[in-house]
């Protein structure tokens, strides 16, 4: 109980960014603490402090079992664990002392890096490795943010993707099944995506995502690949490549920090793995723009990463059979005006697309023309089209807008609107239908007890060249349906945690009374004693050794040690504790 106290305290008198800094380092997860005791409590728990003691560098942990060091050290916890492993024999003190004198290394990631050809130096071989797979990953994060305004992805799991979607992009961007899982992993971590009522939808940071070069692109990631570990981390980190750059990023990593897991899917191997996905390292070996990029120095590490990305280009082929070949990766302008009105086939360093009536009508949907599209075309082939394009285009023109699917804003459901009679019963007597449960309701109407996206994105899957609308029948842009605005923004966890506790604080009636309760509450938990200095009716001053029992109605009911007999004390008469 002491320890929870004294943490409680400390905690208090923390700032924002230090407390935050705590919480990142202690907690698994977000806690749902209602106030600094219970978030006392819980980074005192045993999984707590391993997570806390994962992310100490060996001078700390030597300092914990030599017990110096706590009056420079501003990190409440650190005092806390000192006092434990003070005692040589304590369990925790074996196992610190361990991992210092054992530390974890010699494993080493698997990676997509290859051998260097006969003849070429290997440390070029391993610069433009990085830098073209830095690229690639850039390319991949896009496709995702891309993606997700065109269909509907579930959540699976603790912000899984399902395999259908895993295999599906795995297919699109040349990956293995657990490339395409880290990528979207750090998807997320970028937010560039982001998860409501188990559905996948864009980030806050999709837009600004796409707005941006190739370059931009990849000094954002890098940034928020930094920002994992804490700055002084990084620091450390950059000192200890330099001085041995034959080592491993991983083996630094976990020299560096002795009791970090290190197992397959921790903090650790996911750091490794982002950093070799963008580019970072190549075959875990770290690459001289990562150096910088720990300084701080962002921009100076995509300058030198640049030389080693694909050079890119502004024209493509346009084919007869509707597809269209980018020899080369495109420039950004390019291949955003591409991507309007195109379908993403395969995405690499040479990329494949493809006209088809529904990217045309997402284009037509976002607030294109057909005029626009066929410029477009024109500019970037730089040939006059095939017939079968001008075919395409027209008949969508002529199609677009026949299937409108309309929120049911007061049954949760969506109406399906259709310009004939044929076409409301091909729908209806559709057997694929089924599963959105379809019922025709007059002519041209169909009812789905289902929400209008998923109406909308279950008919697009099935090649119908669905729109949504408002209730007077205008079309409404993909962009807002997939959208942040749709639902409430997702906060850091831990800094609405932070936030709270915060609140709590602010908004208690008496920050004191509060505290004090709280110990009460504590004791009475852990039945512990406690010295209360109590104020009598004459205004004099006693003080019992008690044994809190409860608190009921602003008393306090406790058992007297001394006196040995039961004792009820107003609340309001308490003036001090203190631990016995």
């Amino acid at each position: 109980m002491s320890d929870v106290l004294e943490l409680a305290s400390h905690l208090r008198e923390l700032d924002d960014e230090a407390l935050i800094s705590i919480c990142r380092q202690s907690l698994t997860q977000a806690s749902n603490a209602k106030d600094f005791f219970d978030l006392a409590e819980q980074l005192l728990q045993p999984r707590s402090i391993d997570s806390w003691l994962a992310t100490q560098n060996s001078s700390k942990l030597q300092s914990l079992i030599d017990g110096v060091g706590v009056e420079n050290n501003n990190d409440p916890i650190f005092s806390i664990i000192l006092k434990r492993t003070s005692n040589a024999s304590d369990p925790l003190a074996l196992k610190i002392g361990q991992a210092i004198s054992a530390p974890k290394s010699g494993r080493t990631l698997k990676t997509a890096s290859k051998e260097p050809a006969a003849g070429e130096p290997l440390d070029a071989r391993a610069a433009d490795d990085a830098g073209i797979r830095g690229f690639l990953a850039i390319q991949g994060l896009t496709e995702f943010v891309i993606d997700l305004e065109h269909r509907y992805l579930r959540e699976v799991g603790k912000f899984g993707l399902a395999l259908p979607d895993v295999k599906r992009f795995g297919l699109h961007l040349g990956l293995a099944l657990d490339e395409v899982r880290d990528l979207w992993e750090i998807a997320r971590l970028n937010d560039l995506t982001t998860t409501n009522q188990s559905r996948w939808l864009l980030g806050d940071m999709a837009v600004t995502w796409l707005g941006g070069t190739h370059l931009q692109r990849w000094i954002s990631a890098t940034t928020r690949w930094r920002e994992l570990m804490a700055g002084p981390t990084c620091l450390e980190i950059a000192q200890a490549l330099k001085l041995q750059p034959k080592r491993s990023f991983f083996e630094t990593l976990t020299s560096i920090f002795p009791l970090a897991d290190a197992s397959p899917g921790s903090k650790v191997e996911k750091l490794c793995n982002y950093a070799e996905m963008i580019g970072l390292t190549s075959n875990g070996m770290a690459q001289p723009w990562m150096i910088a990029a720990l300084e701080g120095k962002i921009d100076s590490a995509a300058k030198t990463i640049a030389k080693h990305m694909p050079s890119l280009q502004a024209r493509v082929i346009l084919q007869t059979d509707l597809s269209i070949v980018a020899p080369g990766p495109l420039e950004v302008s390019a291949e955003d005006r591409l991507r309007e009105f195109a379908q993403a086939e395969a995405i690499g360093l040479a990329s494949h697309f493809r006209l088809t009536p529904l990217s045309v009508s997402f284009a037509l949907e976002r607030g294109h023309s057909i005029d626009e599209i066929r410029a477009s075309l024109l500019e970037l082939s730089g040939n006059p089209l095939p017939q079968p394009v001008e075919y395409l285009l027209n008949d969508v023109l002529r199609r677009f807008g026949r299937i409108k699917v309309v929120a049911d804003e007061a049954g949760g459901g969506a109406y399906i609107r259709v310009s004939d009679t044929t076409l409301a019963i091909e729908l209806a007597n559709d057997l694929r239908h089924r599963i959105i449960s379809l019922r025709q309701i007059d002519a041209k109407t169909l009812y789905s007890k289902y929400t209008a996206d998923v109406v909308y994105f279950t008919l697009r899957d099935y090649g119908h060249l669905a729109v949504r609308a408002n209730q007077d029948d205008s079309v409404i842009s993909p962009e807002r349906i997939n959208s942040q605005s749709e639902k409430t923004a997702t906060d850091d966890p831990v800094t609405a945690l932070v936030a709270k506790l915060r609140s709590a604080e602010t908004t208690s009636a008496d920050g004191e009374n509060e505290m004090m309760l709280r110990q009460l509450q504590l004791a009475i938990k852990n039945k512990s004693a406690i010295l209360v200095t109590y104020v009598g009716k004459d205004g004099t001053e006693h003080r019992f050794l008690l044994e809190p029992v409860a608190i009921s109605n602003g008393r306090l009911r406790s058992r007297d040690k001394k006196a040995d007999i039961e004792r009820t004390l107003p609340l309001a008469n308490i003036v001090k504790l203190e631990l016995a």
